[in-house]
């Protein structure tokens, strides 16, 4: 979806200016249909010698077709506008609809204006700003992040609030983009309290709610992300925002398609479409129509689903917008796959590979190798295709890791720029106190005891920051490796834990088990008491589990309802007793928890590598087994097969 338009100031215009000017323009586009004289561009052009900056401002956020039309039927000098002004306008309203081209290049233009730098500096780091989204928009978000930074370091070196809060949506965007979805949350969120508190923002809180639904739909919080579409959704609605509204009610019905409210997301989505098209945004009309094409596929629809594909296909390859060139070409894959066309699959996978950029596209090139391995296995090469697929799993690994480490880096980032204000401010108060030694000796001495004070809470509030820092990185590291629910390990690390495990055993010929549980009618517990008793019941229970095992025993949960146990020098008949003592203990948690037929038990599957498994197999066996119990009436622990005894 094309980028909202964060950095647009919100500076009010009056109704009878707003009737005036569309007043105007209509009168204006009537006159050359009937006249077909350029006559008829004179009431256009008075028009644009009489608004102000800020009512182009307001005027790009309604229809930036139309003030791109104003603009560039008119120069600079006709307009009455600084140069400066003139290029920001111009590449804010190329930006709003995707045309990242011209948008850079109308910000380039303004950067290129002599001594621009220094006899305007809010206005360069704002055309810096709207470069950094188009760079954004055209896949190359860290291109512009440095000068980003830059901007904001400026902005609270000089006060300019407003500047700030565009900075720091203009990095939170990139952010999402990078797929540093915790930077992203963090500059968003402050972003967000800014512009609550301030009367005269840039942005509006509803504009940065839509950038943090974005983040949530990223991460398929998709029931998060609506309250914020909403909320932004209603607030363009009341402003008259057409092509806003539009990328909101986008956002929204995604959502809703996205957990199955297919009616509600096609009205959503459909409205989306009509406003677009009724401000020439094509990409907004190419992004609805994608989705609805899910729809259609989730519907049966498959032949009407790969026409919206190839229609909106053709609209982001006329704007040359690669992001979407791929997803598309990775949908109609994928469609082409559930159909049995591996040709036609292979040629989208293909295509897709054109636009895609490993370094900056990670998720985007691992969905591709998956689709490809699943092309594999139609074929019949099944161990390419296991091969292709473990590939992937090492990478999303990696990947989890790299992103802990942007959210560290972040947080040193942060911690630099409060070290540097804290220069600046020390630098301040030796230069007041060294004025006031010229002027007397007694003062002299004030200014001794001054610094020697200063310092003091200088090397206090630098220990007080390097501790925080430690503290920030340890809660980091944590919430990276812990499950947010039931404060267990997650899967990644558990995991990760779980081969550790396994190859030490196996050096050192030592005894290891495992195994995997599974609540039982776990969906029929959501379904009847609510997700909050659900959650109530993963969380009592993982706590049952922390106490019933021993120091060296590892947990971790692995899917919604699902956990896996580490029993390091452990053979399985003990690790068995150690199981059917956590399955008696779970029917406990009905007597805790008092809500009248609520049922709480457990079924769990049991392995060892003494059983001549490997460490895939093993997890394959112990999970075979639960399957085994689940089958042979849940509530009750299972014993994985020998490899031996099953020959």
């Amino acid at each position: 979806m094309p980028s909202l338009s964060i950095e647009l100031s919100c500076i009010s215009c009056d109704n009878q200016l707003k009737n005036r000017v569309f007043n105007e323009i209509i009168v204006s586009i009537l006159k050359q249909l009937v006249l077909g004289s350029l006559l008829s561009l004179i009431p256009l052009f008075a028009l644009a010698t009489e608004l102000s900056f800020s009512e182009y401002t307001k005027l790009g956020k309604k229809d930036p077709q139309v003030l791109i039309t104003l603009l560039t039927d008119n120069k600079p000098a006709a307009t009455q506008l600084e140069p400066a002004d003139y290029y920001l306008l111009l590449s804010r309203a190329y930006n709003s609809l995707s045309h990242s081209q011209q948008a850079i290049s109308y910000a380039e233009q303004g950067l290129n204006l002599p001594k621009l730098q220094s006899i305007n500096p809010l206005r360069y780091h704002q055309l810096q700003l709207v470069r950094a989204l188009a760079y954004d928009n055209e896949g190359v978000p860290g291109k512009a992040l440095t000068e980003v930074e830059q901007a904001i370091e400026w902005a609270e070196l000089k006060q300019e609030a407003n500047l700030k809060l565009s900075a720091l949506v203009t990095r939170g965007t990139l952010n999402i983009s990078l797929v540093n979805y915790t930077g992203a949350l963090t500059d968003l969120n402050l972003a967000y309290q800014l512009a609550a508190q301030s009367n005269n923002a840039d942005v509006h809180p509803a504009e940065v709610a839509g950038l943090i639904a974005l983040v949530y739909e990223y991460r398929r919080e998709d029931s998060l992300a609506i309250p914020y579409f909403t909320e932004v959704a209603n607030y363009q609605r009341s402003q008259q925002n057409w092509l806003e509204l539009s990328i909101a009610l986008y956002g929204l019905g995604r959502a809703e398609k996205n957990i199955g409210n297919h009616e509600v997301g096609l009205n959503l989505l459909t409205e989306s479409a009509t406003l677009a098209q009724q401000v020439d945004d094509w990409q907004g009309v190419a992004y609805a129509e994608k989705e609805i094409a899910g729809i259609d596929i989730a519907l049966g629809n498959f032949e009407q689903a790969k026409q919206r594909f190839n229609s909106a296909l053709t609209i982001f390859a006329k704007a040359n917008n690669p992001y979407m060139q791929l997803d598309v070409n990775l949908s109609l894959a994928k469609l082409a796959i559930s159909q049995q066309d591996i040709a036609l699959a292979e040629q989208h996978l293909q295509q897709a590979e054109h636009f895609v950029d490993k370094d900056t596209m990670p998720i985007q090139a691992l969905a591709i190798d998956s689709s490809r391995a699943t092309v594999l296995a139609q074929q019949g090469q099944y161990q390419q295709a296991y091969q292709l697929l473990l590939q992937v799993q090492q990478k999303k690994q990696q990947l989890d890791k790299q992103q802990s480490s942007q959210a560290l880096h972040q947080l040193r980032i942060m911690y630099d720029l409060e070290a540097k204000q804290v220069e600046n401010k020390l630098l301040e108060q030796k230069n007041a106190l060294h004025t006031l030694m010229i002027n007397s000796q007694k003062q002299r001495y004030m200014f001794l005891l001054g610094v020697l004070l200063l310092s003091f809470a200088i090397i206090v509030l630098l220990v007080v920051l390097y501790y925080r820092g430690r503290k920030h990185q340890q809660r980091l590291e944590q919430l990276a490796d812990t499950d947010g629910l039931t404060a267990v390990y997650n899967r990644r690390k558990v995991m990760q834990l779980f081969q550790q495990q396994y190859a030490q055993a196996e050096r050192y010929n030592l005894d290891l088990s495992i195994a995997i549980l599974d609540l039982d009618w776990f969906k029929q517990i959501n379904d009847t008491f609510g997700h909050q008793t659900g959650d109530e019941v993963l969380w009592r229970f993982a706590a049952v589990c922390r106490q019933q095992l021993r120091k060296t025993d590892i947990i971790g949960r692995i899917g919604g309802e699902e956990f896996l146990i580490i029993f390091p020098s452990t053979c399985v008949a003990a690790a068995e007793q150690l199981a059917n003592r956590l399955c008696i203990k779970a029917r406990d948690l009905e007597l805790a928890l008092n809500k009248p037929g609520l049922m709480v038990s457990v079924s769990i599957g049991v392995a060892a590598n003494n059983q001549r498994f490997s460490a895939n197999e093993c997890i394959a066996a112990a999970d075979e087994a639960l399957y085994v119990a689940k089958k042979s009436g849940r509530n009750r622990v299972q014993r994985a097969k020998s490899p031996l005894l099953i020959e």
